[in-house]
C-alpha cells in the first residue's frame, strides 16, 4: 500500500465516527459491493474511484445541510491519507492509489463512515469480442428487413455529418477506405491528447476499427460495407495504449466525458465493466449535456440485475434467429438488444479488409449509430427524448412486452426513424426575375425547433433599398401577382414592414411566442414563408420556404 499499511485504516474512520450511527436503511451506504476479479475481463490494479456524498443525497438519506457538509469534509480527510492519482472536477470523483490486493479492505474502511456514495475499483477492462470470425457470413445480414430494417430507415435519414458518434475504443485504422468521409479529430484518452496535439489514435488492437465500421462506415460508396449511420460524423477516442486493448474504467469514462464536452451526441463503449457505479456518474454528466452513453452488456452469459431506467444504454446481443447467444449478458439492467453474432464489418488488417465478428461489442455501436440517426432527424431532441424514440422503435422479440432478456426489444432502424417527425426547411415555387435581374430567394438560419425558438428568416437577391415584408400561410400556391408569383396560400399572416439593404437582402428573427394574427405552431406543423417587396412601379415575391417544425 505504498507508505500506508492496513493498520492505518482505523485512522481513516476517526473523522466519521460521530456520523456513522445510521444503518444502511436510514442513511448513506456503509458497505461497498464485493470486488470479484474475472481474469481477462475485469481485473484489479490497486486504484480506487471514490465519490463523496453529493448535494442531492441530503434528501435521499435524510441529512441536514450541516450533516451533509460534515460527511463531505470527512470524506476529503479520509481520501487525503492516500496518494492522489487524479481528481475529476466534472464528476467530483477522486482516484486514489491503494496497492494491488488492498482494494476491498480500503473500500470497506472508507465506506464504513457513510461519507461516500461509492468506492469502487478502477477496473482494468477489455474489449468485448469473444467469438472468432465466421466465414459463413459474407454479408451484413443485420441490416436486412427481417432484422434491423436499415434500408427503410435510410429512406428517412443516412446521418448528418454534424452529428458525431464517438467510439471509445482501441483506435482506428484511419487509412481504411470506409472512414475517409466525416471523420472528426480523434483523441487519446490515455495520454489526454487530441490528434492535433500529438495524440495517437491508430488502432493498437483492431477492435476499434470494427466497432467504428458498425456505427459509421461510409456507405453508398460502391465499396465494402455500410455503417448504420453512414453519413454521420465519427470520432475515435482511443482508450488503450496496450496491444491487448486493455483500458481502465476511469479512462473509458474520461473518454466519454471528453466526447460529450466536444458536443458529440453519442459515446459508445464496447468494454467489460458496465455495472461499475462510476459509469452511471459519467452517464448522468453526459446526458445533462445532451449526450447518450451506450455500453455493451458483456459476454459472460451473466444476468445483470438493476434498473434500466438509469443513465446508460446497455445493449444485449442477438443472432440471426433473433435469440440471445448463450454468451451474451442479459437482465433487468439491460435496455435493449441488437445483432451481435457474426456481424460483418470493417477490420484493421488492411485499408480494404472486412470480416465477421461476434460480441456485444458490436451490438452496442450498431445501437449508437441508430442514436446518431435519431439526432440527425431532429438535433433539438434531448437525450431523454432520443432514448424514448429508440425504445419505442424496437421490435418486440422474446416474451411479449418489456422483459428481462431483451428489454424493450431488438433495434429497428426503419421503425424508429418513422416515429420522428421530419423537420427542417425546403424551398418550393419558382420566383420571377425582378429588377435586379435575379429571382429572389428565401433562406433561414438557426433551427426549426419550436423549443429552441431561434429561427431567423432571410431574403436575398431582392430589389435594393426597397420596402418589403415577410409573411406566412398554411398552404402552398403558385399564383401570378404583381411582377411575380404568390407562393403562399390559405390564411395569410404578415410581419411588420422593413427595408431591404444595399445588397437586396432582408433578415428577421421569428418569435414563435408572438406570431401575428395569434398564429400558433407545434412540432410537426408545416408553415410556408415568403417575402414581398417593392420592385420599381409594382411588387414582387421571393420563392416559397416550407418549414416543418421540430420539438
Amino acid at each position: 500500500m505504498n507508505r500506508h499499511s492496513l493498520c492505518a485504516l482505523g485512522v481513516l474512520l476517526l473523522p466519521s465516527l460521530a456520523l456513522a450511527q445510521r444503518t444502511p436503511t436510514d442513511g448513506p451506504p456503509t458497505r461497498p459491493y464485493r470486488f470479484v476479479e474475472i481474469p481477462g475481463e475485469m481485473e484489479l490494479r490497486g486504484v480506487l474511484t471514490a465519490l463523496p456524498l453529493q448535494p442531492e443525497d441530503a434528501a435521499r438519506y435524510g441529512l441536514t445541510e450541516q450533516e451533509l457538509q460534515a460527511h463531505r469534509e470527512a470524506a476529503q480527510q479520509a481520501l487525503a491519507e492516500y496518494p492522489l492519482v487524479e481528481y475529476i472536477p466534472a464528476t467530483d470523483e477522486t482516484l486514489i492509489e491503494v496497492g494491488v490486493g488492498n482494494e476491498q479492505a480500503v473500500a470497506d474502511a472508507l465506506m464504513a463512515g457513510g461519507d461516500f456514495r461509492y468506492v469502487t475499483p478502477d477496473w482494468i477492462v477489455y474489449p468485448l469480442a469473444n467469438c472468432p470470425n465466421d466465414t459463413n457470413f459474407g454479408s451484413q445480414w443485420h441490416h436486412d428487413a427481417a432484422h434491423m430494417n436499415s434500408c427503410n430507415g435510410w429512406d428517412f435519414n443516412t446521418g448528418d455529418p454534424n452529428i458525431v458518434v464517438a467510439l471509445c475504443d482501441t483506435g482506428l485504422r484511419t487509412t481504411h477506405s470506409e472512414f475517409q468521409l466525416n471523420r472528426k479529430e480523434g483523441y487519446n484518452a490515455v495520454d489526454k491528447k487530441w490528434e492535433s496535439q500529438g495524440g495517437n489514435i491508430n488502432d493498437v488492437h483492431g477492435h476499434g476499427t470494427s466497432t467504428s465500421g458498425c456505427a459509421a462506415a461510409n456507405g453508398n460508396n460502391a465499396n465494402g460495407v455500410s455503417g448504420v449511420g453512414w453519413n454521420l460524423g465519427h470520432r475515435m477516442m482511443r482508450v488503450s495504449n496496450q496491444s491487448n486493448g486493455s483500458s481502465t474504467i476511469s479512462t473509458l469514462n474520461h473518454a466519454a466525458r471528453t466526447a460529450s464536452d466536444a458536443g458529440d451526441r453519442v459515446a459508445n463503449i464496447s468494454y467489460s465493466g458496465v455495472t461499475d457505479p462510476s459509469n452511471q456518474t459519467t452517464g448522468a454528466y453526459c446526458r445533462a449535456q445532451g449526450t447518450l452513453v451506450v455500453w455493451a452488456a458483456g459476454n459472460s452469459g451473466q444476468k445483470l440485475t438493476g434498473s434500466r431506467d438509469d443513465d446508460l444504454i446497455v445493449v444485449v446481443a442477438t443472432n440471426f434467429n433473433d435469440t440471445k447467444p448463450s454468451w451474451s449478458n442479459w437482465g433487468g439492467f439491460c435496455d435493449l438488444a441488437a445483432p451481435g453474432e457474426s456481424v460483418y464489418t470493417t477490420t484493421a488488417s488492411s485499408n480494404n479488409s472486412y470480416g465477421s465478428v461476434s460480441g456485444t461489442s458490436f451490438s452496442a455501436p450498431l445501437t449508437a449509430g441508430l442514436i446518431g440517426l435519431i439526432f440527425s432527424m431532429d438535433p433539438s431532441l434531448t437525450a431523454a427524448e432520443a432514448e424514448n424514440y429508440l425504445r419505442a422503435g424496437c421490435d418486440d422479440i422474446g416474451s411479449t412486452g418489456l422483459d428481462t432478456t431483451f428489454g424493450y426489444g431488438r433495434i429497428d432502424v426503419g421503425q424508429t426513424l418513422a416515429l420522428i417527425p421530419s423537420c427542417g426547411g425546403s424551398n418550393y415555387c419558382t420566383a420571377q426575375t425582378n429588377s435586379s435581374g435575379l429571382a429572389a430567394q428565401m433562406s433561414f438560419t438557426g433551427s426549426t425547433s419550436v423549443s429552441q425558438n431561434d429561427l431567423v428568416l432571410g431574403a436575398d437577391l431582392c430589389a435594393t433599398n426597397q420596402f418589403g415584408l415577410f409573411f406566412f400561410g398554411d398552404s402552398q400556391a403558385n399564383t401570378a401577382s404583381g411582377a411575380g408569383t404568390l407562393c403562399v396560400g390559405g390564411t395569410l399572416h404578415r410581419f411588420g414592414v422593413l427595408q431591404t439593404d444595399a445588397f437586396g437582402s432582408a433578415f428577421m428573427p421569428v418569435d414563435l411566442n408572438a406570431l401575428p394574427g395569434g398564429a400558433v405552431v407545434n412540432p410537426g406543423d408545416v408553415t410556408n414563408f415568403s417575402f414581398w417587396f417593392r420592385d420599381g412601379s409594382t411588387w414582387n415575391f421571393a420563392d416559397g420556404l416550407s418549414v416543418t417544425w421540430c420539438n
